[in-house]
């Protein structure tokens, strides 16, 4: 991953459940409108309700890391956080940032090595076709620093950017007293919340109009 300004990470299956999700929506129309069925009809709106749920959950989470903040998009919150008031960055599992304030964010769209695809990996990578003795077994271990996952490559750059934080954005997270400022709640992401109800509802009315 470069450095840049601006480090932005989406789920890796962000962009192809969005091409799947329309891709489903439009074939069952289109079957629905050549192939006239009461049985195939009613699951028009199942799929639009799956597909949309589908794209809240795997394509709208997003982190954006920048010189001095980081900005945390889940499905149903965000926030915003100052490099300045980081106390950690944890890798693993799953990425976690925690603040001076004690408050700890853990964001959806960087997965650890505890997801499946990087468990697939590992072993494909370990194992051959036929059985092989290993030796020194401990080297295959993954630690803190020769992790390969996103959530370690991120907590990486999130690292670095605290290290080459200037004294001006330090001293912007303080209060008066000189104790760290705390990091604000996260808020709800209204816009998703209304926008995922409107479609609950809209694809509920369909699903009795066609049954």
């Amino acid at each position: 991953m470069a450095e840049s300004d601006v480090v932005e990470y989406r789920l890796p299956s962000a962009r192809a459940v969005v091409v799947v999700g329309v891709i489903a929506v439009a074939v069952m129309t289109v079957l629905a409108a050549l192939v006239p069925s009461r049985e195939l009809a009613p699951a028009i709106p199942v799929v639009v309700l799956g597909a949309w749920l589908a794209m809240v959950l795997w394509s709208l989470p997003l982190l954006r890391v920048t010189r001095s903040e980081i900005q945390v998009r889940n499905s149903l919150h965000s926030v915003t956080i100052p490099l300045a008031a980081v106390a950690e960055v944890t890798s693993g599992k799953r990425l976690t940032i925690r603040t001076h304030g004690r408050r700890t964010y853990i964001p959806a769209a960087v997965p650890g090595n505890g997801a499946f695809l990087m468990g697939a990996v590992r072993q494909a990578n370990t194992y051959g076709a036929g059985p092989v003795p290993l030796l020194r077994v401990d080297r295959l271990r993954m630690d803190s620093e020769g992790e390969r996952s996103p959530s370690a490559v991120i907590a990486r750059t999130i690292r670095r950017r605290i290290d080459l934080l200037d004294d001006d954005d330090r001293r912007s997270s303080l209060n008066p007293d000189g104790t760290v400022c705390d990091t604000p709640p996260p808020k709800l992401n209204v816009d998703v919340i209304a926008w995922t109800m409107v479609v609950a509802i809209l694809c509920a009315g369909l699903f009795f109009v066609l049954g």
